[in-house]
């Protein structure tokens, strides 16, 4: 049951935790995006290597989750999970702070209202909900046929999302997964090709300031005239010809995919740290309160299992997720997802729900509407993942005989070229 005297130190907790996982997510980002030629960024005014700045932000993200684990053995899962999004106020702090990402006005709404829909859930909430649950417990739960569907739904989701992922980073990579996996070939440029002086950009392919969100698209242009294939062979026997470094990287994604994927990447991260939640409450709670032969079910090793793979899977997806999509866009979608999963596992799959007076569930179930109109809200405002569609004159062009979904995103080798 919810101890009333220890109920604010559970809130405490959580508040805390969320305080340090916005920190984390913001540090995450910072690290990928942060424009460095020798791939090293400055940290407390030392410039470490990318990689071990973003392994830091793991650490805060550690500490932020087991903030958040203790304040699960003073509450409720739907009750901690809610309080736990007030990091959204955190993150666009942060954000703005550190990474000056903008605060629009759908950014601003989004939160908002999200939040207010978790205040709802906070104020429905009523003490007495039991929080203990020994490994028999558990598998009681587990064999009902709504904790069974609902439990396989969230996996099935989850790992369809894997999938549609995994294919949506290896046909449309960032810039610097196509910078560091994409073949090198030297192409032949005319004389009279048109080459921008703009090189200073590819010292990051993905650095966030929305001054380089085209950045790869417009670094090189070529004039088409006729047949280029022609042009850029003739070219090459002329004085004054160049030749161009060119990276092979895959095409850029429609935009009604890129939007849906915006949504997908956080969507389906909340949604497998809604299973490490559920997974972790559940074997904290059964380590807990078991006795015995009861220690060893099965139970307790699945459910341990789950939870230490989700975690490990967390950290593909924040790399994944951060290194595509501002902070301030993905983590309310994120986040939004972690709190609904978080009230189904409450209430689907823990019963919660038989606890709640008509009235509360009402309440509840409001509060979960508010959250989904909240993410709506969210997609109002575009993602801006790498690379973003160019739209304007400066496009790239691409050169013959490529296909379709090969386009240069390398500058040139040399600048003798006309400008």
């Amino acid at each position: 049951m919810i101890n009333g005297g220890l109920f604010f130190v559970g809130i405490l907790f959580s508040l805390s935790g969320a305080c340090m996982l916005a920190l984390s997510m913001v540090m995450q980002r910072y690290a990928l995006s942060y424009p460095s030629e020798n791939n090293k960024v400055p940290f407390f005014g030392v410039e470490l290597p990318r990689m071990l700045v973003w392994f830091f932000g793991l650490v805060a993200y550690g500490i932020g989750c087991a903030l958040y684990v203790i304040s699960l053995l003073f509450a409720p899962l739907i009750l901690m999970g809610s309080i736990f999004t007030t990091l959204l106020i955190w993150n666009m702090i942060f954000a703005r702070w550190f990474l000056k990402e903008p605060l629009t006005a759908p950014k601003i709404a989004c939160s908002t209202i999200i939040l207010a829909g978790v205040c709802l859930i906070v104020v429905a909430t009523p003490t007495g909900i039991p929080v203990d649950f020994s490994p028999t417990d558990v598998v009681a739960l587990l064999s009902r046929p709504a904790g069974a569907t609902y439990v396989a739904v969230l996996f099935t989701l989850v790992l369809s999302s894997v999938v549609a992922i995994i294919i949506y980073e290896r046909t449309y990579p960032t810039n610097i997964q196509a910078n560091s996996t994409a073949n090198v070939i030297d192409v032949p440029i005319a004389a009279d090709t048109k080459v921008s002086s703009s090189t200073e950009k590819w010292a990051s392919p993905t650095a966030a300031p929305a001054s380089l969100a085209r950045n790869a698209e417009k670094d090189v242009d070529v004039e088409k005239a006729g047949d280029t294939k022609a042009a850029a062979a003739a070219g090459a026997a002329t004085a004054g010809a160049a030749t161009a470094t060119v990276a092979v990287s895959t095409a850029i994604a429609p935009e009604w995919l890129d939007n849906f994927m915006g949504f997908l990447y956080p969507g389906s991260l909340g949604l497998d740290e809604g299973i490490c939640s559920l997974t972790m409450k559940a074997t904290i709670s059964m380590l807990a309160n078991c006795e015995g032969d009861e220690c060893s079910m099965w139970i307790v090793w699945v459910s341990g299992f789950f939870w230490i793979v989700t975690s490990l899977a967390t950290l593909w997806w924040l790399k994944t997720v951060f290194g595509r999509y501002e902070v301030t866009k993905a983590l309310p979608i994120e986040y939004g997802a972690v709190n609904i999963a978080s009230m189904c596992s409450g209430l689907l799959f823990f019963q919660e729900h038989r606890y709640l007076k008509s009235w509360q569930l009402s309440v509840v179930l409001s509060g979960l509407g508010v959250i989904l109109v909240g993410l709506a809200v969210g997609r109002l405002d575009p993602p801006s993942s790498f690379p973003v569609k160019a739209t304007t004159e400066d496009d790239v062009e691409m050169i013959a005989g490529m296909k379709p979904n090969e386009q240069i995103v390398a500058p040139p080798a040399t600048t003798d070229a006309k400008r």
